[in-house]
């Protein structure tokens, strides 16, 4: 389950509202819900849900959709609980539970600095793959991604 303050509506990703056995309040022919980077997502219906986070149970409204992760919460599902995001201490808290927001066993990478090699313009609901150099060695890491080498490519202006 993913928390996404981005989100104004909460998702359910189509195959588990098919197991669920629930009917749609209503189906929604060609209706499209718009992703951050700009991709459309079809919407095939709303349904009632039965939310386990943390200890609780909520009944809330979902959007069936196209989507990777199981179930998106939004910011209407959020609001409607009061649920508080806490990003400093990774959780979201709600009728005085806190709920981590990762697995106590995934280990996160302390913040370190990195500049780009050259400027690079990012348009608005894109995503982008710059080449970045770190400021300090990353010694504290057990293991480091490597990224894919950019000579020889270029960047092209336009479409």
């Amino acid at each position: 389950m993913l928390v996404d303050t981005g989100a104004n509506v909460t998702l359910l990703r189509t195959d588990i509202a098919q197991k669920s056995n629930q009917q749609f309040i209503y189906g929604a022919p060609d209706i499209f819900l718009k992703t951050a980077t700009g991709e459309k997502a079809n919407i095939h219906g709303k349904m009632d849900a039965s939310i386990e986070c943390g200890s609780r149970r909520f009944q809330h409204k979902v959007y069936v959709a196209n989507i990777t992760d199981p179930c998106i919460l939004g910011l209407d599902f959020l609001r409607e609980f009061n649920f508080m995001v806490d990003l400093e201490k990774n959780e979201i808290r709600t009728g005085g539970e806190e709920i981590s927001l990762f697995s106590a066993n995934i280990e996160f990478p302390k913040l370190c600095s990195a500049f780009a090699k050259e400027n690079t313009v990012i348009p608005a609901r894109s995503e982008c793959m710059i080449q970045m150099s770190l400021l300090q060695p990353l010694h504290h890491h057990k293991r480091c991604h490597r990224w894919p080498t950019f000579k020889g490519m270029q960047l092209q202006e336009g479409g």
